[in-house]
């Protein structure tokens, strides 16, 4: 048996993205980002944007539009062959955090504001990877719904809203698909860091749903290992300079922290070595690889063609062949099909749409209009555009949508607009009167106000390094689209349910909007949208018919939805079929109306198809807590069928039978965003206050800005690291996602990850000096007062 001070060395990574090998007594884990490509690295390497060469595939929330859980799978299995292939035993993803709003600049990583679907895709792409003999890691655990102080901040969230929106998608993701790792993430979930809430890790995720793998941290997120591990995290990630495990040491000799404990988190990380270590990984030769980088390009074209939405068409698409075409956008020679951050992938296999047109033999002249790396307007590439429009006799392809400095991992969207830039030509197009084809990029929703009167949008979202391939494809009609919305594109940002409530300066932040996210949110009140959740259009009609609602003799707790889809157009194409559930009027408020199912159907012309769609019992139920779990409400509900939650096609009832919940008599409460007080009650426990700390009581978790305020030391720390961060991304825009994401890691996060990151050039004990300074000027200046 290994002893106890041995085995606390496991319990913290070593280096950037490997496990200890306790000397060569236990396998050893490699762990890569793969949410939608591999981002394998070196353990010396520092920068995201340096990494092994991979596919690029549509990000999570292009991937989400397809609905295809096959698709899904297909993408993953191919990431896994590529982390087979490199050796890494772990990939990290998927992401299944809730889009609360369509600010968050991560949202490109996540799937829905749905949780079903994205619980659904995600259960997918667990399965396909761990089936290769390659672990995953479901992330980010949980309620990480805001790049801002996302290392310190506070999420509150009431505990129905909890169970039912944002931890049901890592529900049906651990029941359905077992995924190795979870991985707990930055932020505080109800005044508790995530790392060390053991309500969230063990009483939630090991006891009621019965996760048996291993919690990891967030790579920084580990604030305190002995309260992580007593909480139920297991690993810490990365290494550091071994600050945490020498306290870990101290704590155990004090009694803090128990061999049980410590043994039980260090078995499971042996247990997950033995399956998926590094000694079982057989890495590919050079030419293996390149086989195989060049066999999954063709995957991503055809998974970006599967994920593009037809938002608008007029007409006027698909293009005939031979079409002269103008092009204008910067987007078009420099698309972009990925995000920033962790998530970045190195391929060398992407094609701008200029290359694309020059291959293809296409007839066309093109003009940048913009420069996508900057906001305001460049007045030369503008008016060469409008030049080259004001002739163009035939239609003119407009390539644009969100830059890279407008969203990425580390910070959060201000606005929903387009760049400066491109609304200005856009506003100066529209004058000319000619037929404008808007093809648009971006991880998520945004106001396309400025591009409305053009007579076709097709939305590629950011669909990998294959996106421009699929794009010429879908134009020329070689492919139809039939990729659907997977979150709403509302009209303002007013308009979203947690408007004047995300992002703010704030750091407790309270989900007063309860339920309302998304469509709930939009449908419940009849609030008027750009785009409806489960929206897009096809080159070809789809027609519903036959609606059959019935129970499963053989199993009573299941529903079958059975219904006729009819292609009534000339093409073939597929349509998203979406089942939903109109809630009864009750006592408790609820959503109108819930997704419960989804079913993708490919009809050739003319061809009539059955569809059946089975519910399970949770289909009609609500989180009940007081007793902790899912129950139903007797009485008829409504069965929604339909091409988006707006377009409901056919409708049924069915009496559902609830006989674990009786008290439900009293008015019916309308679906509606909570006052202060209104949500107090419903939370249910005291809020928290970690936007301002008190005099004296600042400690190791607090940012080096709000220590600068009271510590000469934290001052020179921060234009240090500041300055370090100028130097490490020498010669590239304060602007640019990576260098934004760093940034505000170390101005804006803990200081105890500057600490354990710097590699020992900042002293523990420097770091503990500078708090205690804090705390004795805070406290002078509070009795001056």
């Amino acid at each position: 048996m290994i002893e106890i001070k041995d085995l606390m060395r496991i319990l913290s990574g070593n280096g950037m993205w490997h496990t200890d090998s306790l000397n060569g007594r236990v396998d050893t884990l490699f762990m890569s980002d793969g949410p939608h490509g591999l981002r394998a690295q070196n353990e010396k390497v520092r920068k995201n944007n340096t990494s092994c060469e991979a596919t690029c595939f549509p990000t999570a929330s292009a991937l989400a539009a397809s609905w295809d859980t096959e698709l899904v799978a297909k993408v993953a299995s191919a990431i896994a062959d590529e982390a087979k292939a490199e050796g890494v035993s772990i990939l990290l993803g998927p992401g299944v955090n809730i889009k609360r709003s369509p600010l968050c600049g991560r949202n490109f990583e996540y799937f829905s504001e749905d949780p079903y679907l994205a619980g659904k895709l995600a259960a997918a792409y667990i399965n396909a990877v761990q089936e290769k003999g390659v672990g995953t890691s479901l992330k980010h655990f949980a309620c990480n719904n805001q790049e801002r102080y996302r290392m310190r901040q506070n999420s509150q969230v009431d505990d129905r809203t909890l169970n039912e929106i944002y931890l049901r998608a890592f529900e049906i993701a651990v029941k359905e698909a077992r995924p190795a790792t979870i991985m707990a993430s930055y932020n505080r979930l109800n005044g508790r860091y995530s790392c060390m809430n053991g309500e969230l890790l063990n009483s939630i995720l090991r006891e009621r749903w019965g996760f048996d793998g291993v919690v990891v941290s967030d790579w920084g997120a580990c604030l305190d290992l002995t309260e992580c591990v007593k909480a139920g995290m297991d690993l810490e990630m990365p290494g550091n300079s071994g600050d945490h495990l020498k306290k870990l040491k101290e704590d155990y000799e004090n009694g803090l922290i128990s061999d049980e404990e410590i043994r039980r988190a260090a078995e499971r990380i042996i247990k997950l070595t033995e399956k998926y270590g590094e000694s079982k990984a057989k890495p590919s030769s050079e030419e293996e690889r390149k086989r195989l980088l060049k066999k999954n390009h063709t995957l991503a074209v055809s998974a970006a063609e599967e994920c593009a939405v037809l938002l608008k068409n007029e007409g006027i698409l698909p293009l005939k062949e031979g079409t002269k075409l103008t092009v204008l956008g910067d987007l078009a020679w420099k698309t972009r099909f990925q995000g920033g951050g962790s998530s970045h992938i190195n391929t060398k296999s992407s094609k701008s749409f200029i290359e694309v047109l020059t291959e293809t033999g296409t007839e066309f002249c093109f003009e940048r209009g913009y420069d996508h790396g900057r906001n305001d307007v460049d007045k030369s590439l503008e008016n060469k555009a409008l030049s080259l429009a004001a002739n163009a006799d035939g239609p003119i392809l407009f390539f644009g949508g969100l830059t890279d400095i407008t969203e990425g991992e580390g910070y959060d969207r201000e606005t929903l607009y387009m760049p400066d830039n491109q609304m200005s030509l856009l506003r100066k197009l529209k004058k000319l009167n000619k037929d404008l084809i808007f093809v648009s990029f971006g991880g998520s929703p945004y106001d396309t106000t400025p591009a409305e009167f053009a007579k076709a949008v097709l939305h590629m979202y950011l669909g990998g390094e294959g996106v421009n391939e699929a794009a010429y494809n879908l134009l020329f009609g070689k492919a139809n689209p039939c990729g659907k919305l997977a979150e709403t594109f509302p009209i303002s940002i007013i308009d979203t349910p947690a408007y004047g409530n995300f992002a703010t300066k704030n750091i407790d932040v309270c989900y007063n909007e309860g339920l309302l996210v998304g469509y709930r949110y939009y449908d419940s009140l009849g609030i008027g949208v750009k785009y409806p959740f489960g929206y897009g259009l096809s080159y070809t009609t789809f027609d519903y018919s036959d609606l059959k609602v019935e129970i499963d003799t053989e199993n009573n707790s299941k529903v079958k939805i059975g219904f006729n889809i009819t292609n009534t157009g000339n093409r073939a194409g597929k349509e998203i079929s979406q089942v939903y559930i109109v809630n009864k009027k009750d006592r408790i408020m609820r959503p109108e109306k819930e997704l419960r199912g989804f079913a993708k159907t490919e009809l050739a012309p003319g061809e009539k198809r059955n569809v059946v769609i089975e519910l399970d019992r949770n289909a009609f139920a609500f989180f009940d807590v007081n007793n902790t779990a899912f129950r139903n409400i007797s009485g008829e509900y409504t069965v929604a069928v339909g091409s988006s939650s707006r377009d409901i096609k056919l409708t049924g009832k069915i009496y559902v039978n609830g006989k674990d919940w009786v008290d439900i008599s009293g008015n019916a409460v309308k679906p509606h965003i909570m006052g202060e007080e209104e949500f107090a009650v419903v939370y249910a426990r005291p809020l928290s206050r970690f936007s301002r700390t008190s005099a004296g009581k600042f400690d190791m978790t607090n940012s080096v800005s709000q220590l600068a305020k009271y510590s000469k030391g934290a001052k020179v720390l921060k234009a240090m690291v500041k300055g370090a961060g100028k130097l490490m991304y020498l010669g590239r825009s304060k602007d640019d996602p990576e260098v934004r994401m760093f940034m505000e890691t170390v101005i804006d996060g803990p200081l105890d990850v500057i600490v354990c990151q710097s590699g020992g050039m900042i002293p523990m004990k420097l770091a503990k000096k500078i708090v205690e300074h804090a705390n004795k000027k805070s406290l002078k200046k509070e009795k001056k007062k």
